[in-house]
């Protein structure tokens, strides 16, 4: 069984992203995505006959913050990481001078 999954590119360290706490607008935020995945059994009287595991993991599209500075939590609209994909597309072959 092939198992497509909607991996995020990794981000490279000093890579923007622009996020903010909701409550005291720190940039000093920790982000975690979602990601699922399932074992699929079969059973015949009892007994498993077919066993596939999963070999990549699949996005689940939610994302939450924490901030560093005041602990407050919270639950992602949009997704903060692909906003900095599209902005880093946008700024692609442009010309700075």
């Amino acid at each position: 069984m092939k198992v497509d999954a909607l991996r995020m590119p990794s981000r490279s360290p000093g890579e923007p992203v622009r996020v903010r706490c909701t409550q005291c607008g720190s940039s000093h935020v920790r982000i975690t995505e979602e990601f699922a995945g399932n074992d699929l059994y079969e059973l015949e009287r009892g007994k498993v006959i077919v066993l596939t595991t999963i070999k990549a993991l699949n996005r689940t599209g939610r994302s939450w913050g924490s901030c560093r500075r005041c602990s407050h939590s919270w639950q992602f609209r949009k997704d903060p990481l692909a906003s900095t994909q599209r902005n880093a597309r946008s700024t692609q072959g442009v010309g700075h001078g």
